[in-house]
């Protein structure tokens, strides 16, 4: 049986893993005591799934409804589960019916009418949250019209003005720059106009905006295996201007919808969708909205002829095709998590614990609905799904990681092998081999010799299964596929 060898990456490419708290998180979701959702005691529930940090996002609108009148209920709600500041990252969108150029209760966020006021606003919140939150963000994914109507220079000049609040009223805090959505392939950056736009604006942000702030925020939803290379990307972008600070990735899941290529045909509702969330007139508002239902009703009329990978992300799917949807979520969430470490970064916090479903006509409901870890039962959150148990066995193995990193295999490129560095722990090796995303589970196991000095004891994958472990000639012989197996050695 060929033996491989295994040699580690330029230390260039890894990074010790140093911002304060955990480095795996969960976000909640997109609105928290607001439009209709409940301010929910959640973080039990995250902490026992294993995540030690969570994103928490609040509207300008939500926090203060009117001029000098602050609503703290939902926040305050929050801010008594939290055990250390360390567990938190606050979002604060630009959200007002008042105060902000466009009025919106949520979407899009927009640039203040007076930067003046805006100060007030942001330094008043972090005031009230001193010393209980360490993280927080103005704003995300501004370069897309969904979250932000204005020009980078008006973002550039409210990130300066939200900067000084933040450290004003809590010097201790940590600014995170508001989130690049990562759309975007690092080999060919500008492939299509919506890459192109959205590279640009941060390429603006990260010239001129660099002292106001302390972590760069990327979001990961496409080809996971493109993390590295987007990170190192705009690792060189700061370099380019002379600085480096570390990188979190505050947002990432997968499968979407848009990872497999049969499903583009569907993407003109996100433009019809953004186009309608984001307009001021109703009337064209309503028109959007309307036909992306007419869509949606549509898919549902003839879900029994759509391609699987179409059928899998609606709510009337056949329970295989669910369990297989989910097996690729599990795996995608520790590959995006191992992945992103590895280059780096220093947080990684999965979108999210949970997300209002109910109605399935509703465009976001198919490009996102699925990722929720958690659900409602009996009026209680304590619902889990697959990636839950999953999150939870990958927080176990990294709990305390220091550093992360590749051991290359030259003759088999496509093996991903990756030891982990505890205190105070037993070697750990995570493992797995790079295959079809839909398909790649339906192939035979793939024989990997175990080489390392470290003797494996135990391999359990990441959906639970022990992996049986044999000896031939004095190796340790394991059967390989693309769902990531967790090893202990002694």
């Amino acid at each position: 049986m060929k033996q491989t060898s295994a040699q580690f990456q330029e230390p260039s490419e890894n990074m010790p893993i140093t911002l304060p708290g955990s480095a795996l998180g969960i976000v909640w979701s997109y609105t928290y005591g607001y439009e209709d959702v409940k301010a929910e005691i959640f973080m039990p529930q995250l902490r026992q799934i294993g995540a030690g940090m969570t994103r928490i996002l609040f509207s300008w609108n939500q926090l203060e409804p009117e001029e000098k009148r602050f609503d703290w209920q939902s926040l305050d709600t929050f801010l008594q589960q939290l055990q250390a500041p360390e567990e938190a990252l606050l979002t604060l969108n630009s959200a007002s019916l008042w105060a902000t150029r466009q009025a919106t209760t949520l979407l899009p966020p927009s640039p203040a009418k007076d930067l003046q006021t805006y100060y007030r606003f942001v330094h008043t919140v972090v005031s009230h949250c001193r010393g209980r939150i360490r993280y927080w963000q103005n704003d995300n994914e501004p370069s897309s019209p969904l979250f932000w109507a204005g020009t980078v220079e008006e973002f550039i000049a409210q990130t300066e003005v939200f900067y000084r609040a933040v450290k004003d009223a809590d010097p201790d805090a940590i600014v995170v720059l508001g989130g690049c959505d990562g759309l975007f392939d690092p080999d060919q950056p500008d492939a299509d106009p919506w890459s192109k736009a959205g590279l640009d604006f941060f390429k603006r942000v990260l010239a001129e905006a660099a002292d106001y702030f302390d972590v760069f925020d990327l979001h990961s939803y496409m080809d996971p295996y493109m993390l590295p290379a987007q990170i190192r990307y705009l690792r060189q972008q700061m370099r380019s201007y002379g600085y480096e600070k570390p990188i979190i990735i505050a947002e990432y899941n997968g499968p979407g919808f848009t990872s497999f290529p049969v499903n583009l045909q569907y993407m003109h509702m996100m433009g019809d969708w953004i186009t309608g969330a984001t307009s001021q007139d109703t009337g064209g508002q309503t028109q959007k909205m309307q036909e992306i239902q007419r869509t949606m009703h549509g898919l549902y009329a003839q879900i029994a002829t759509l391609a699987p990978q179409t059928q899998m992300f609606l709510q009337d799917c056949s329970p295989a095709l669910e369990q297989k949807r989910a097996r690729i979520n599990c795996r995608e969430l520790v590959i995006r998590s191992i992945l992103a470490l590895s280059a780096g970064a220093q947080k990684t916090l999965y979108w999210n614990l949970w997300a209002d479903t109910g109605e399935r006509y509703e465009f976001m409901n198919l490009m996102f609905g699925k990722h929720k870890l958690m659900d409602y039962e009996d009026g209680e959150l304590k619902k889990y799904y697959p990636a839950a148990q999953t999150f939870q066995r990958m927080a176990a193995a990294l709990a305390d990681v220091q550093q992360i990193q590749r051991l290359y295999i030259p003759e088999k490129p496509t093996i991903y092998l990756f030891t982990v560095q505890r205190p105070q722990r037993s070697p750990l090796f995570i493992l797995w081999e790079k295959r079809d995303t839909f398909t790649g589970e339906d192939a035979p196991a793939t024989s990997f010799t175990w080489t390392n000095q470290a003797t494996p004891i135990t391999a359990t994958d990441i959906l639970g299964e022990t992996i049986a472990l044999e000896t031939f000639q004095g190796h340790t012989i394991l059967p390989i596929k693309d769902t990531p197996v967790i090893i202990e050695c002694q």
